[in-house]
């Protein structure tokens, strides 16, 4: 029996518990298309692993991929894991990893579990967590 569903329903948990600006879950507040995108982008077992969303202005996308990463750096990417995440520049890139340090600053139990920091080097904004990071590069 595999275990890639429970892993799938695992994540969908942890994702669904985040606490939003407004103090709900992200579960409690989340519509069909959201739950939709975010079951798929979640699926390791998919086919086509690579998604692309087209919503309208104030459709929750910086939000919902910045739960949705932070949901994949804490169950699904291996320790030491680099996952990157691509900004049409780099005030997008700000709000994505703004997003991600709210939520783990509102939700109890990842708070001080992930660092946000910048990488100077190649000036790439960067959320840490365990050995893995997230990598949010601008294009500009």
């Amino acid at each position: 029996m595999s275990t890639a569903p429970v892993a799938h329903a695992a994540a969908l948990v942890l994702l669904s518990s985040l606490v939003l600006e407004n103090g709900r879950r992200w579960g409690e507040q989340a519509k069909g298309f959201q739950w939709t995108d975010a079951a798929e982008i979640l699926n390791e077992g998919s086919l086509t692993p690579y998604s692309f969303l087209t919503r309208p202005r104030g459709g929750s996308k910086t939000t919902d991929l910045a739960a949705i990463a932070l949901t994949v750096m804490i169950a699904q990417a291996p320790p030491e894991a680099r996952l990157y995440a691509l900004a049409a520049d780099r005030g997008q890139g700000t709000l994505l990893l703004d997003a991600v340090d709210g939520f783990v600053k509102r939700t109890p139990f990842l708070n001080g579990a992930v660092e946000i920091s910048a990488y100077r080097p190649r000036e790439a904004e960067v959320a840490y967590r365990r050995a893995g990071c997230l990598c949010c590069e601008a294009s500009s």
